[in-house]
């Protein structure tokens, strides 16, 4: 699975996506105001939305206001940090059948050892979420083998693997290979919301050569 990241303050970045795709709302800067006119496209969308606020842009009640709202409109998941525990445990009793609740850690500069990864999703596994997202900056080769390696004990439809960073380039080819990886990509070159992360056109592209030369 291919999710689109979005993450813009303008309301017609999201209001004229195409509705058979997957897409991670980041809703970082989007006015709450603003964020309510996006009922109509939850509802109209075929593909899957994964809501979720990374920033503190936002305050942690205006956020609890927004997720709330994803539920309603129709959310396929919230991803929550497992850092804001009040948030988790203040949407424990809204979530339903519909929306899924994905926890995350992100490590921006570096992959910890698997000992400390280990730690991070047993923390995760508390709140009962239906996905676990680890992401990490991969510094050197070992990084790639150390984080792939969690692969041997989970499967891709428990727990979600990301590297950042030009190292990392293996996670954002993944869910060409892999059905139930679920990865990221941006809407643009100029869009990435992580680095290193690749543009939607640019794995289409990859998966059209891949089609070709494998058939």
């Amino acid at each position: 699975m291919i999710f689109t990241s979005i993450n813009s303050n303008n309301i017609e970045d999201y209001l004229n996506l195409d509705l058979d795709l997957d897409y991670e709302f980041r809703l970082d800067t989007l006015p709450y105001q603003k964020f309510l006119e996006l009922k109509s496209v939850y509802q109209k969308m075929k593909g899957k939305i994964i809501t979720t606020i990374r920033t503190n842009n936002h305050d942690d009640e205006t956020k609890l206001k927004i997720y709330r709202e994803a539920i309603s409109f129709g959310s396929d998941y919230l991803d929550i940090a497992l850092s804001k525990k009040d948030l988790i445990t203040g949407l424990k009793n809204s979530l339903n059948a519909q929306t899924k609740l994905i926890i995350s850690y992100h490590n921006f500069e570096k992959t910890p050892q698997n000992r400390k990864i280990s730690e991070i999703i047993n923390k995760a596994k508390i709140y009962n979420p239906a996905l676990i997202k680890i992401a990490c900056r991969i510094n050197t080769d070992q990084d790639n083998f150390n984080l792939l390696s969690f692969y041997t004990k989970y499967s891709p439809k428990e727990l979600i693997l990301t590297g950042m960073g030009e190292k990392g380039l293996i996670f954002r080819l993944l869910p060409l290979f892999v059905e139930d990886y679920l990865g990221y990509v941006s809407r643009s070159e100029k869009t990435i919301t992580a680095p290193g992360q690749i543009s939607l056109s640019l794995i289409n592209q990859i998966r059209e050569i891949l089609k070709d030369k494998i058939g």
